[in-house]
């Protein structure tokens, strides 16, 4: 029984499941082509997602959630590190998710 509300809580605040695609605004190629970053709006709020390929079956990971975002500056910065609106991420195994970094 305690895990039923964990688990809502955890779907509710910290999960990507519920988080929407969006609308699909622009694909940024890593300087190697080995990862492509997908960058999505979602919602009215000025939602942000990005995800990024990670596998040999084109596996999609999200690495970026934010709101109230104006900006989508998206830029590779070498072969693994991308910068998105100020933030520095090794695709290989960081994301920043607003809900949980601010």
């Amino acid at each position: 029984m305690i895990l039923l509300p964990f688990s809502l809580y955890y779907i509710a605040f910290y999960s990507t499941l519920l988080i929407g695609e969006g609308e699909l605004t622009n694909e940024v190629y890593s300087p190697n082509s080995q990862y492509v970053a997908k960058v999505y709006r979602v919602g009215d709020e000025g939602g942000l997602r990005v995800d990024v390929n990670t596998g040999l079956f084109g596996s999609e990971r999200l690495i970026y959630w934010s709101w109230k975002e104006t900006e989508e500056k998206v830029k590779w910065l070498d072969d693994t590190h991308i910068k998105i609106n100020e933030r520095v991420l090794d695709v290989r195994f960081e994301k920043y998710d607003k809900r949980t970094m601010d």
